[in-house]
């Protein structure tokens, strides 16, 4: 989805000071399947994500892994403040997609 929810930020290099609009958005989440998360999330972002993770898109004998077959990644749907977000969790950390208008990485969560 090419204007679907747009890649924002990860736990890792949140803005600590607002930590807190993090811990909501994991507080709350459900669990949703990776169809699901790929229909929300902008495809062009999502992709670009995973190939810097050390995915592969289209994997083959010896090529490596695709997100798609990854067990370990779980993809949850959350809301802030009547603003949908979606994640993915990997090795502990999430990374966070934000269905906003406009939003840009460099914004803080707070505008959300």
């Amino acid at each position: 989805m090419q204007n679907g929810a747009k890649y924002y930020n990860n736990s890792v290099t949140w803005d600590r000071n607002t930590l807190d609009d993090l811990q909501q958005i994991i507080d709350s989440s459900k669990p949703i399947s990776r169809d699901y998360f790929t229909h929300k999330v902008d495809r062009d972002d999502r992709i670009a994500l995973e190939l810097s993770l050390g995915y592969v898109l289209n994997p083959g004998k010896g090529k490596g892994l695709s997100m798609t077959r990854d067990w370990h990644v779980t993809y949850h749907k959350s809301n802030i403040r009547g603003t949908d977000v979606y994640y993915f969790r990997r090795s502990a950390v999430e990374y966070v997609f934000v269905m906003f208008p406009g939003i840009t990485h460099a914004q803080e969560p707070d505008n959300l």
